[in-house]
């Protein structure tokens, strides 16, 4: 009898044990299984679903042209275009530059246009040859040229309304020679 109750005594302790692993492992493997669902569930997809986190392309503000808006075309030009070698022969840049502007500031243009074609060259002259050929650096020229021509058009008549409405190109060449 003794026997019988050693074998049901360790018969328990090996179902104690047996059960206590499993609640154990339950323990071990939901809980982190279920905090991951709410913190997913009430976290994670409202932010996914928000207005604010759905892919928008971005919207280029586009600035109008004012109506009546009149071009301007200034003759073709050159500049000299630096390059890193010395013992090599300079390129050339040949380009030809349109102003958008206000009706009125067509004359005021067109009898200053000294300043303007200036301004120009300036703008143009003693450029590398990689500078000119990225895009973003005859961008940013264009922006420096609108810039400055609406500067020149305010040293002219300070209170006017003159206004330069957009620099373009009409020609843009880089040669070697």
């Amino acid at each position: 009898m003794a026997e019988e109750q050693q074998d049901v005594a360790q018969g328990e302790k090996k179902s104690n044990k047996m059960v206590g692993v499993l609640i154990m492992g339950g323990i071990v493997i939901l809980v982190p299984a279920i905090l991951a669902l709410v913190v997913f569930q009430f976290i994670l997809r409202p932010m996914l679903h928000s207005p604010e986190a759905t892919v928008k392309e971005p919207v280029e503000q586009v600035e109008e042209i004012p109506a009546g808006t009149v071009t301007i075309d200034f003759p073709e030009a050159q500049a000299t275009v630096l390059t890193d070698d010395p013992d090599s022969s300079s390129p050339l840049l040949i380009y030809q530059v349109s102003m958008a502007c206000s009706p009125d500031a067509l004359t005021l243009i067109e009898t200053n246009k000294a300043w303007f074609t200036a301004m120009l060259n300036k703008l143009h002259r003693n450029r590398t040859w990689s500078e000119l050929n990225d895009p973003y650096i005859q961008e940013t020229i264009l922006k420096q040229a609108k810039q400055e021509a609406n500067l020149l058009l305010k040293k002219l008549v300070p209170n006017g309304k003159q206004k330069i409405v957009e620099v373009m190109y009409l020609k843009f060449v880089t040669m070697d020679l």
